[in-house]
């Protein structure tokens, strides 16, 4: 199924014309928003892995915003309880969610050791202090439970745009593949794996859409059929000018800082 078409199918609205063709192009498409899927493709490869290897019993969910990705990790997952955080009062579906937090990534209201999986995606990027943000989110992981992380990286500003990379609330440039394995690796987390996606294809297609098409809801519409054959392909092409990270790494078994 297409990224975001469960969300796109909840809110295809009530006029009857408008109603058939946004039903049918979620069907078909998915999320009004090109990126979204190319970084979706990756996400959902990394938790397939996931949960190959574990049941994951709880997921937290860190910067749920409207829920898109929320129901997502649902059907990804199939958690046992599933819970949300973000800055302002996340509005994903309730009945998949059994409880939403309200508050600060640097200080989560969450009792230690409770998750199993821990989602960061592109949230790290927004944080001042993302040492902190890491550090709160190895403390509430079980032990061998496993946090996943999509950011940014420093060739993002320029192919997107400085405008929207600003707009968007990104407080830095990007991390690259070995910065943001020192950061996980910092906060205590091992057995990192860091892979490139959003790939110079893409890239060539970003730099003038989201200067100045992405604010047309029908551009935008065309732009996201345009682009999904990229989606499959994304992760598999060669290059060193990739415009995103994604992550996946282990709390120790021992919850020692650094077994």
């Amino acid at each position: 199924m297409p990224y975001g078409t469960k969300a796109q199918l909840l809110r295809v609205g009530n006029r009857p014309r408008l109603r058939y063709v946004r039903s049918a192009f979620a069907q078909m498409i998915g999320e009004v928003e090109p990126h979204s899927h190319v970084r979706w493709a990756a996400i959902r490869t990394l938790l397939a892995a996931v949960r190959k290897r574990q049941r994951a019993a709880t997921v937290l969910e860190v910067g749920a915003g409207s829920g898109e990705m929320t129901l997502e990790i649902a059907g990804a997952l199939e958690p046992a309880r599933l819970y949300t955080f973000d800055i302002t009062p996340p509005r994903p579906p309730s009945r998949l969610v059994a409880d939403c937090f309200t508050g600060d990534a640097t200080a989560l209201p969450l009792r230690d050791a409770t998750q199993d999986v821990v989602t960061l995606f592109d949230i790290i990027e927004h944080i001042p202090d993302d040492a902190a943000a890491l550090a709160e989110t190895y403390r509430v992981l079980r032990p061998g439970g496993v946090v996943l992380v999509t950011v940014p990286t420093p060739h993002y500003p320029v192919w997107f745009g400085r405008t929207f990379h600003e707009s968007i609330g990104h407080v830095r440039d990007g991390y690259t593949d070995d910065s943001l394995s020192q950061a996980l690796k910092h906060a205590g987390f091992r057995r990192i794996l860091v892979r490139h996606h959003t790939s110079l294809p893409f890239l060539l297609f970003a730099w003038p859409y989201y200067r100045y098409a992405r604010h047309n809801v029908y551009a935008s519409a065309v732009a996201t059929a345009l682009v999904k054959p990229l989606v499959a392909i994304d992760r598999h092409l060669p290059g060193r000018t990739w415009g995103a990270l994604i992550a996946y790494a282990v709390k120790p078994a021992s919850t020692a800082r650094g077994a």
